[in-house]
């Protein structure tokens, strides 16, 4: 959907996630086709899928994935169906079918997961995965995609995680400049918070390094 914000969509995108060296997932859902973004840059690059009814459809789309070098296939599961969006509604919002003329998976399925706030999204309300996966004691964190505005917040969440739409907004308002801009000022900033914490690495944030609200409510009991 990234040309919704500028011309180049996801092919600026990718330019600038590998000028900055790190990994762009590109979604089924782009509005530039798989070969487009590909031959864009040489740099490593996920893909993410989701499950179709006719699975032929899936297969067809991991192949181009796997001929344009897409490392990983990066598979969504926790939407089969989405919810009211009434926000969309009223906008009238709609998108056109995707550029791509086929869909892509992937050779090699990888032992990880990546855990996307798309439930509270599909709501309109949210319950942060986080605070559940820290209620259950889960260690390490897996890599999460929730809404991060600050390099602070990517220290709450333990890594350099997923970002999502500040990359657009970055991408709306210089195009290529813009998404390298904003993926420096959250690497920035989350170097600052680790350095002002005391913690060389990220593998050095641990759950006492971060104070939630209902840590505050607890303290005042």
């Amino acid at each position: 959907m990234h040309k919704l914000a500028h011309p180049e969509g996801e092919v600026a995108t990718a330019r600038a996630a590998a000028t900055c060296n790190t990994i762009m997932v590109m979604s089924f859902g782009s509005t530039c086709t798989i070969e487009e973004v590909a031959s864009s840059c040489n740099a490593a690059r996920f893909f993410q899928l989701n499950i179709f009814k006719r699975r032929d459809l899936s297969a067809l789309v991991v192949r181009r994935a796997e001929r344009n070098r897409f490392k990983a296939i990066v598979l969504t599961v926790d939407t089969p169906r989405l919810g009211r969006r009434e926000a969309d509604i009223r906008n009238k919002f709609n998108l056109a079918s995707r550029s791509a003329n086929g869909p892509p998976i992937g050779k090699r399925i990888v032992a990880g997961r990546i855990i996307k706030e798309s439930y509270g999204s599909a709501k309109q309300q949210q319950t942060f995965t986080i605070e559940v996966l820290w209620s259950k004691g889960e260690k390490p964190l897996p890599p999460l995609h929730p809404l991060f505005i600050k390099g602070r917040n990517l220290y709450r969440f333990n890594t350099m995680r997923q970002i999502g739409r500040p990359i657009i907004y970055g991408l709306a308002v210089k195009g290529e400049c813009g998404v390298r801009r904003v993926i420096e000022m959250l690497r920035d900033e989350l170097e600052l918070t680790m350095a002002l914490s005391g913690c060389p690495s990220v593998n050095d944030i641990t759950r006492g390094h971060v104070i939630t609200e209902r840590d505050r409510t607890r303290s005042m009991l």
